[in-house]
Parts: structure tokens; sequence; C-alpha cells
């Protein structure tokens, strides 16, 4: 029997097993495993939690067997290990067990023995388990290309067959979102997903697959830490909605759910709540690519100063002497009585009440002061009795018995009431009065008195009265977060890791924010320096993280592209190798090649039009899904939609879009990071447009570096010196 026949038999069988195990469960669950449900297990009764817990579990299951029906597996292995001998696996997106017996039928590709199929070739392997390090000698790696039940291809892996399958899956065409990379994980990227919970922070070229990596690192640690490890209890951090979009698919693709996913922004939003300031706009990328360069380089360093460590430390130690500042500079006193001195008010605020968040710390205080002055209104009207008792007394002596007395009584009667009545208001008003002789900041305005306390004040005059006038930038949320967290209370999030992605556009003191916040150091930081197009605000060396920020994390390389072709990726290293930044790698992209990058000389403003339009519709005549048209910003991308938009029927992407669709869209380069294209046109890459200068060149990496299989790059005047080759550009 061919190997064919004999892989689809075992296939047939695993299906039968598959479909057994399904039917199991949707008989003990009664409900359906195309039926996707999430049940929510919160405190409660103890056998009420242990139920559900197990509906849960039988639920996942059920619905991960109801998705392998689809593609049951992907690779088989037949290995020796010195324990168990010659032993047979099945790697599957999804791992299958047969019960009663707990039987093995299909391992999950974040079992352990999985490292054979993406570390090992065959021959002696060593591979890590839970146990420790294991050796095996791999005796067969066979790919397998499963669909519906049916198995389409079965290739004996060598080092040629792998780089063929590689490269086979790298030529397809993009869908509408990101896909997962289970069958084509690479050794380094590997080492990466499969590290344990810990700090982590990769470096990886453009093309790396860095966001796929993070994303099935979140499902891998979900599988290893499953006992102690949910799904929301994982946040992943991304540039914007439009991204989040983009990679929604993948992890319900790998049978995970309800893991949060936001933007700093939406987080800070979200923590902040109805004190979240005003955001002025005028400081966005897109906006600093129009900007001059003596403006452009003023608002850089204003950004600079933000970011630093020293800002957060003067904005800590600003909130210590802040807590002093509060408390009022005198006692508190009622109708000439103290209430409380100034001495105790220091010792509940700074004492027993240290743990409490400062503004939360006056509103305790307030309760003293109640108490104190319940006390002293006892101690009132028990006074105003004891004289209106003695001015009767003197008056039933005074006087006989009669009209007048009884009306001099009634009248000291009325008057004791109304003189309890006129106390028992004042005491009332009493404790919202002495609140005002608390210090009360808004955090924008704290923060401008932290700006105000730093050498480069003079610098940030601008945003200091943006400030007080409840106005801020991005790059002021970090701090402002640290300074609601010791002003307000804030829940505690249940969050165990934090997958951070673009992690180099995010500063330092947005990691001191988000470790604070968190209170741990589980992070992992994918990103590349070269792609930093928010240096000034951002980070332009990962020790500013590893050294001041998350000290226990491991630093990781990933130095092979494989999303673009060899051509691609030629003329996007010249970008990078212009203005190289600290650390920066040699781009290795995977031996796949393409067609020649096209330069297309434009000679006026209409020809460069028809040079785009013409170019867009080759490429979706050629069979590229999706297409990008790239402008550097919002400004030129809006004028050149409204120029051929309706011709291509052409998606205008903006800041405000948060769903991702494929076919043509005209985008800005400031939006395009973490996406990719099967075609993408550079729709202007003069000279002009694109200056010689560190941060023009990282931005135009980035638009370079989209492309999967085709680029076209259009110019009026002369090619910009980022990318020029006069081999290649026509003149």
């Amino acid at each position: 029997m061919d190997i064919m026949a004999l892989e689809q038999g075992h296939l047939d069988e695993t299906l039968a097993v598959i479909v057994s195990e399904k039917e199991k469960l949707e008989a003990e669950t009664g409900a359906k495993a195309d039926e996707h449900r999430v049940i929510t297990v919160e405190g409660g009764d103890p056998d009420e939690v242990v139920r559900l817990n197990h509906l849960r579990f039988c639920l996942d299951t059920m619905h991960r067997l109801y998705l392998s029906q689809r593609q049951a597996y992907f690779a088989h292995l037949d290995y020796n290990d010195s324990m168990d001998g010659a032993q047979s696996v099945y790697i599957g997106r999804w791992g299958v067990m047969k019960t009663p017996e707990n039987e093995i039928v299909v391992a999950d590709w974040r079992a352990p023995i999985a490292n054979l199929y993406y570390s090992g070739q065959v021959g002696r392997v060593d591979y890590e388990t839970p146990e420790g390090r294991l050796s095996a000698e791999l005796t067969l790696k066979r790919l397998l290309s499963v669909s519906g039940g049916k198995l389409l291809s079965a290739q004996d892996a060598g080092i040629m067959t792998n780089d063929v399958f590689l490269r086979n899956a790298l030529s397809q065409t993009s869908g509408d979102r990101l896909k997962d990379i289970v069958t084509t994980i690479q050794a380094e990227q590997n080492i990466v997903i499969r590290h344990p919970m810990k700090p982590l922070i990769v470096q990886g070229v453009a093309g790396s697959g860095k966001t796929t990596i993070a994303l099935h690192r979140i499902a891998y640690l979900l599988y290893a830490n499953q006992k102690t490890l949910l799904p929301s209890q994982m946040m992943i951090l991304a540039p914007n909605p439009l991204f989040l979009d983009y990679i929604s698919s993948v992890l319900p693709d790998l049978g995970v759910d309800e893991v949060k996913q936001t933007t700093f922004v939406l987080l800070c939003k979200k923590v902040m709540g109805k004190r979240f300031p005003k955001l002025r706009a005028s400081v966005s990328l897109d906006a600093r690519t129009r900007m001059t360069a003596e403006k452009r380089n003023e608002l850089e360093r204003r950004l600079e100063i933000k970011g630093r460590s020293s800002a957060y430390e003067a904005a800590l130690s600003f909130l210590k002497g802040y807590e002093r500042e509060i408390l009022p500079e005198k006692d508190l006193t009622f109708l000439g009585t103290t209430v409380l001195t100034k001495a105790e008010m220091a010792e509940y605020y700074l004492g027993d009440l240290r743990n409490f968040p400062l503004y939360d710390r006056t509103r305790e205080m307030r309760k003293y002061i109640v108490t104190r002055l319940s006390r002293l209104s006892d101690k009132y009207e028990e006074a105003a009795e004891k004289d209106m008792r003695a001015r009767l007394d003197r008056l039933m002596t005074r006087l006989p018995d009669g009209e007048e007395r009884r009306q001099k009584a009634r009248s000291l009667f009325s008057a004791q009431e109304s003189r309890i009545a006129e106390l028992r208001k004042q005491a009332e008003a009493y404790p919202d009065a002495a609140m005002l002789e608390f210090g009360h900041l808004t955090g924008e305005e704290l923060l401008a008195r932290v700006y105000g306390s730093l050498p480069e004040a003079e610098i940030l005059a601008q945003d200091i009265e943006e400030l007080k006038n409840g106005r801020a930038d991005e790059c002021d949320l970090p701090l402002l977060m640290t300074i609601h967290r010791a002003l307000y209370s804030v829940r505690k999030p249940d969050i165990r890791h934090i997958v951070v992605d673009e992690a180099q556009d995010l500063s330092g003191n947005a990691y001191r924010a988000l470790r604070d916040y968190a209170a741990h150091q589980s992070f992992t930081l994918v990103g590349d320096l070269m792609q930093g197009v928010h240096a000034a605000e951002g980070l332009t060396d990962w020790r500013e993280i590893s050294d001041g920020v998350l000290p226990e994390a491991a630093m990781s390389y990933l130095e092979t592209s494989y999303r673009s072709t060899v051509e691609i990726m030629t003329v996007a290293a010249r970008a990078a190798m212009r203005h190289p930044v600290s650390g920066q790698q040699r781009i290795r992209p995977v031996l796949r090649h393409g067609k020649p990058v096209t330069y297309l000389h434009a000679e006026s403003a209409a020809d460069r039009l028809r040079i785009i339009a013409e170019a867009a519709e080759s490429a979706a005549q050629g069979g590229m899904h999706s297409i990008a048209i790239i402008e550097r910003s919002s400004k030129e991308a809006g004028a050149l939609h409204k120029a051929i938009g309706a011709r291509l029927q052409a998606k205008l992407i903006t800041e405000k879009d948060t769903e991702y669709s494929a076919g043509v869209m005209i985008i800005p380069a400031t939006l395009v990071k973490g996406l990719e294209f099967d075609s993408v046109i550079i729709a202007e890459a003069g000279a002009e447009m694109w200056d010689d200068t560190s941060a023009v060149a990282r931005l135009l990496y980035v638009a370079l570096t989209r492309a999967l299989h085709e680029e076209t790059i259009v110019y009026s005047g002369v090619l910009s010196a980022l990318i020029s080759d006069e081999t290649e550009a026509e003149n």
C-alpha cells in the first residue's frame, strides 16, 4: 500500500475518534459543537464553581473537536527515544484524546513533543519537556496537507522539502485577516513562542512574523499554564484599532477566546474613566510628516523630555510631597472649637490612611470630621439644653403662674428649637466646607506642575498651559495614568501577562505605568527599532526597558524576514542601512524570489495618477487579493483617493478606521505598520517627499516592507536618496 493510502486510512480512523468524542460531549452537555459558548466562572458556591469549570472544559474540548474535523493534523513523526523506544505521533492545531483510555490520538502543536517538528530534522534531535531536555532519533518527518477530512498531499521532509513547503506557504496571497502559522513555525520563532512565562523582549526585523509569533505565544502560554492561567487574564496591546481588527481571527483560529485586546490609549481611557483628558490631535505622526524640520525638531524635543525616566521620577517625587500639600494649613474649627488639629490630620492622612490613594484619603478624612463633629454637636446641644433649663428655672421663680409666664416659656422653647435647628444645619454643612480646605487639583493640573519642576520647563511652557486647560497629548498619558492611580481608587486588573506589539512605539514611561498598573513584570514585547517611527516618544534602545523597567527581561532576536521576496527586501534594506539604529540587525530574507521591484517615473501630476491607477489595475488582474497604495501622509492619501478612488473602487484608510478588509486601499504610511499586502504601490517616492533623514527613513522602511509579492515605486523628479539605485531607477 502506498503512503497516500496508508495516511488516508489513519486519517479515517482519527476522524472516527474525533466524531465519537464530539458526540459524547454533545450528549453530556446538551450543546452542539458548532455553537461555541463561553462560560464565565466567578466566586460563589464551590460545588457550582467546580460544575461550571467542568462544563467550560467540555465545551472548549467539544469546540476544538469540531475544528479538528476540518483539519485533524498536519504532520506525522516517527522517532525513537531511550525511554519508550519507537514511537509515532501526529501533530495538529488541536490535541485529540480518546476516552476512556486517555490515549493521545493527535498531539497539540504546543505540546513538548511538537518541538521535534519545529526544531528537528531527521536524525538525532534534542527537545525540551517539562521533565527536562530529552534526546530522540527522529526517523520520519512527514508533512501532511489535510482539508475537509481528505488527505491532499504527503511529503517526507528533508531540508529541501522544508524550504519548499515554507516557500509555497509564503507564496500564497493574503486575505482579509492575518493567519496562523502553526504549520510553518520556524526554529527561531519556536524558541520565542515557547519561552517561559517570564518577561521577554523580541527584536525582529520587518516580516519576521513578530505579530503572529506573539499571538501564538499567547496560545502556547495558555496551554502550558492551563491550570493557573485563563484567556481573560491575558492582554494584547496593539498600535491602533485597525490593527486589532486585522489580527482578530488568529486567536479564535487557534482555539483561544476572551483574551483582552486594546491599545494603550484605550486602556488609559478605561482606567481614567470620566477623568480622561481631552487629547490634542496636533501631535499625531501624520501631522508631523507635514511639519517643517524646525517645528518637527522642536516637537520631538518636547516629546523626548516627557518620555524620560526623569519625568516619571519627578512625578513620583511630586506626589510624595503633594500628599502633605493636600492637608489644610491650620486646625479645622467649628464655632470656635477645634474639630481636628493639623497634627491629627497629618497622623491620620499620612499614617492610618497611607494605603489609600490620595483623594480617597480625603474622603476618608471626612468620616473623621463627621465623627468629631457629631460629638461636638452633642455637647453644643447639651449645653444649649442646660442653658435653656436654667433660664426656664429663673423664669419660673421670677414670674407667677399665668399667661405672661406661659408666653415667655413658649418663646424660650421656640428660641431653643431655632437655635438647635441652626446648629444642626451648620453642622450638616460643615464637612463639605471643611473638604474645601483640602487640596484637590486635577491630574492635568498636577502634571503641569510636574513639568514645571523639570529643568526643561521653559521648553514645555506651551504643554503646561494646555494641561492647565484640561488638554493633553497622547505622550502625557503614561504620567497621567500614574498620577490618576495615586489620586483615585483603580480596580486592580486580573491580568497575568501583557503582550505589546510594535513595542518600540511606547515610551519607557508607558511601560512603567503598565508595570505598576498590572503589578507584575510578566510581559512579551515584540518590535523593531528600525520601525520606530515614534522614536521621539518611543524607544531607541531596548536597554531602556531591560535596564530600567523590566530588569529580568530576556532578549531574543529574529533576523529572518519571511514576508517579502528577496527583491523587495533588497530595496527596503537600502533605507534601513542609510540611517541605521542602535543594535540594528542585518536582514536575512528567506530565499524566495519574485518579480523585480518596478520603478516608474512620472512626468507630471496627471501622469503620476495614470501610472498609479494602471499599476493597481495590473496587480488586481494578476491575482493580487490585497493592494495597498501608500502615500506619505493622510493629506496626500485623501487627495489621491479623491482623484482615482472611484476608478479603482479603492477604500481610503484613515485613523478613524477600525475594520480591515482586503481589496484596493489608499492608506498613509503612518497607518501601515503591522499590516501586509500582496502588492504595494509607493505612490510618491521622490526626494522632495522623502528627505534624507533618520525619522523619514524609518517611515519609508515601514512602507517598503509591507508587500508580500510585488512592489511598484512611483516617483516624480529625483528618486529619494533613501532608496535610490541608478541601475534600477528610470530617469
